[in-house]
């Protein structure tokens, strides 16, 4: 997903041919003999976040803070704060970072982070932080591509998404939800399942949709595109409930017709006197009857409008009698 086409720097270069280890080992050397040199390596422009990160005991042993660049420093003070090494944090002296220039280095921690995914428990944990600080603070909404692919990639290797998935929430960005549904095309069945859970997919609502029946992606297309403009953010997450409903549809804004202002917020429009009086009917009828009559007049609503608005300046009885005839004809 990420494709980086700068050319290595010398320690990611030596990392990939050599290990690890053999990294460690062969910079520790340098610093020992020239730290100058060893500081012109490890600050190269062209240097991942992964190789700095493994390289992060030879730093503290050999006491280089003082020689690192600003990015590299924020990094390693960052890795520090969310690892609770105050041994690690302490001796960095840097002056503060702007809003914008902490950015430019979580930005650079999550483009050449992710390359490396599954390093180690740790690293994984920073990425995750890195991923959370980008959208809710920075509210980078660039990064969704590449959360998408990074959940999935974890799952095939059967890591835990939990907290991947709450990032991609977080986002509050009902379009992206059309990023985890290419997964419905999969042909490896936990890609699909996957998929499912975090759209709150379930055979139920596959049921309602019009479409081919064989095609989840399609039947999932069809069900985003009459349902979107209703999208409330209700903030659950795989941490609270093993299905979560992440965007949950306003009943009241779909029956009305109304698109939302904004996904994030649960109030629609503000009404006028007869669609208070509408609204006030439709809230006395059962919920499944609520669902009905929002479907049907919504779909109503695309296809004919003005037959839309005799139908709503009735009664809400005949209005419930016309829906359920519908539906007994659709069936």
């Amino acid at each position: 997903m990420i494709n980086n086409q700068q050319m290595s720097s010398f320690l990611d270069a030596h990392k990939k041919r050599y290990g690890i280890e053999q990294t460690k080992s062969a910079f520790y050397k340098i610093a020992k003999n020239n730290q100058q040199q060893a500081a012109l390596q490890i600050n190269q422009a062209t240097l991942t976040f992964p190789t700095l990160y493994v390289l992060i005991p030879e730093i503290q042993a050999l006491s280089m803070y003082n020689v690192l660049n600003t990015r590299n420093a924020y990094a390693v003070q960052f890795c520090a704060k969310i690892l609770h090494d105050d041994s690690l944090a302490q001796p960095i002296q840097i002056q503060p970072a702007t809003r914008e220039q902490k950015y430019h280095v979580l930005k650079w921690m999550f483009v050449t982070g992710w390359q490396e995914d599954g390093l180690c428990n740790q690293f994984d944990h920073i990425l995750d932080i890195v991923t959370a600080v980008l959208i809710k603070q920075y509210k980078d909404q660039s990064i969704l591509p590449t959360i998408v692919h990074e959940i999935f990639e974890r799952n095939q290797k059967g890591f835990l998404v939990h907290d991947l998935v709450w990032n991609f929430y977080q986002a509050r960005n009902p379009n992206a939800l059309k990023l985890v549904a290419r997964y419905l095309q999969s042909s490896n069945p936990e890609d699909v399942k996957l998929a499912c859970e975090i759209l709150h997919f379930t055979p139920e609502i596959e049921q309602e949709v019009p479409g081919n029946p064989h095609s989840k992606y399609e039947a999932y297309l069809n069900w985003f595109q009459e349902n979107q403009p209703y999208f409330y953010f209700s903030g659950e997450s795989m941490q609270c409930s093993s299905e979560p409903e992440a965007f949950k549809i306003d009943l009241d804004a779909k029956y009305l017709t109304k698109s939302r202002p904004a996904a994030s917020n649960k109030k629609i429009h503000p009404l006028n006197k007869f669609e208070q009086e509408q609204l006030k009917q439709f809230k006395n009828v059962q919920d499944p009857d609520q669902k009905l009559l929002s479907n049907y007049s919504c779909r109503m609503h695309s296809l004919n409008p003005q037959l839309w608005n005799q139908w709503m300046h009735s009664d809400i009885h005949q209005q419930l009698q016309a829906a359920k005839s519908q539906e007994g004809n659709a069936q």
